[in-house]
């Protein structure tokens, strides 16, 4: 196997994680808010700390 392939396929599994990360944090959003009862303002700071660390990597 060539290293350029090896390194696309590296890198596909490393997108599919992250999208699968952000997918989850989605879906899991609305019963976070509800179990610990956070408001939206709350869960909009939350998801800016996990989006803006989530950039900067």
């Amino acid at each position: 196997m060539k290293s350029s392939t090896k390194i696309g396929a590296v890198l596909m599994v490393c997108y599919l994680v992250a999208w699968l990360d952000r997918m989850a944090i989605n879906m899991a959003l609305p019963f976070m808010s509800k179990d610990l009862g956070f408001g939206p303002d709350k869960m909009g700071w939350i998801l800016s700390a996990f989006f803006a660390g989530y950039a900067l990597f």
